[in-house]
């Protein structure tokens, strides 16, 4: 099983490069985002879970991620974990996935974590401009997730920015591919050529 990894700051469009890519790619193709995979926040109010910075890596379960991640790499299922972002916790309902013949990860720190790289074998950093990462994110949290205007700008300032700034823009360093993503209508034919062009090499 081939894992390519596809990591950028939020709002750089790592799901919707992901989505684009399974279309593309031939064989059967999975996607799996690292959000699934915030920790389990117990015995914290829904207002405690909401001041939690989910921009440290460290609010993830990296050790339940590489889990699967080595899982799938040997031919096992796994079970995936849910989450929901409006409650900012775990369901208790999975979803099974056995090993398909390519599987896209994405999200902020899958080239963050030292430990994930060898089992990657397409690596792919997406840089986009940081307005155009605030523009989408403001329009995702508060068309997807109803969050509130200001609610979105203050967690963009307090923990977003700084975070990717921080852990996120080095890790570009682990790509082997840099990709450009600072339009507004999808990818570039072209663009994507060049792409697919190393996926497939």
């Amino acid at each position: 099983m081939n894992i390519i990894a596809i990591a950028g700051g939020s709002g750089s469009g790592k799901s919707y490069l992901a989505a684009t890519l399974k279309e593309k790619l031939k064989g059967n193709v999975a996607i799996l985002s690292y959000d699934r995979y915030y920790k389990v926040l117990t015995g914290m109010s829904l207002e405690e879970r909401a001041k939690v910075n989910f921009d440290d890596p460290k609010s993830l379960d990296k050790d339940l991620f590489y889990a699967h991640l080595n899982a799938l790499k040997m031919g096992d299922s796994v079970e995936l974990p849910i989450y929901n972002f409006a409650t900012h916790s775990r369901e208790k309902e999975t979803i099974h996935l056995d090993p398909p013949e390519t599987l896209i990860v994405e999200g902020i720190m899958v080239l963050e974590e030292e430990d994930f790289l060898p089992l990657y074998d397409k690596t792919i950093f997406i840089d986009t401009e940081e307005a155009v990462r605030k523009n989408r994110r403001i329009v995702r949290d508060t068309k997807e997730r109803g969050r509130t205007l200001d609610s979105v700008l203050e967690q963009w300032a307090e923990s977003v920015q700084p975070m990717h700034e921080r852990y996120v823009s080095p890790s570009r360093k682990n790509a082997e591919f840099l990709f450009q993503n600072n339009g507004s209508n999808g990818i570039p034919e072209e663009d994507l050529a060049i792409l697919l062009r190393y996926l497939n090499s």
